[in-house]
């Protein structure tokens, strides 16, 4: 499950794995968002490795992401199935978010270093452009230079995109801890 992302997974296990209402929501791998991912996907992370060791400044490796970036090509029958099955649902605003490989780990959490949009209204269009913007997120100076101050040598891009039907709460909270024992515990407050 962990190739959906953390985010992701996350979601997944608090609904699955402890009956936690979550906001329904689907996540669409990147590599079946973008047709050409297999391709691009291994550039990408030969392009972090080389900026985590340090052999490219930040001007060229934000000049070579946004290249890589440019030419992604979305997936049209992925993009048509999800929207088939969002307009079925009747969902009128959502998040989109982004699901990274790497993000909310034991040793570093990645904490607002990806995109999220929030209560914007659905559209295919919509989920088209916000598509790119977190993919392009995950491309960005902020997050690689987090990686890189963290000691990383390699940041492997994957992960999905998120797309939630928004939830407007009174009140709300997620508690997530451990029992001493190596055991898993959340508690959660919603009103």
């Amino acid at each position: 499950m962990t190739y959906l992302g953390a985010k992701a997974a996350n979601l997944v296990r608090l609904r699955d794995d402890f009956k936690v209402y979550v906001p329904e929501f689907t996540a669409l791998l990147w590599s079946d968002l973008f047709e050409n991912f297999a391709r691009v996907s291994p550039k990408i992370n030969a392009l972090h490795a080389t900026y985590l060791a340090g052999d490219i400044s930040d001007v060229q490796f934000e000049k070579q992401a946004a290249k890589y970036i440019a030419s992604l090509t979305l997936n049209a029958k992925t993009i048509e199935a999800a929207h088939s099955t969002i307009a079925d649902a009747g969902w009128k605003k959502v998040s989109f978010r982004t699901s990274a490989l790497n993000e909310d780990g034991a040793e570093h959490s990645f904490a607002g270093q990806y995109e999220s949009y929030v209560d914007r209204a659905y559209t295919k269009a919509a989920m088209k452009k916000y598509a790119l913007e977190c993919f392009k997120s995950m491309l960005s100076l902020r997050v690689i230079s987090y990686a890189k101050a963290r000691g990383f040598i390699e940041l492997p891009i994957g992960g999905s995109l998120i797309i939630q039907e928004m939830f407007y709460g009174a009140q709300s909270g997620v508690l997530f801890t451990e029992d001493g024992g190596g055991n898993s515990t959340v508690a959660y407050v919603a009103s």
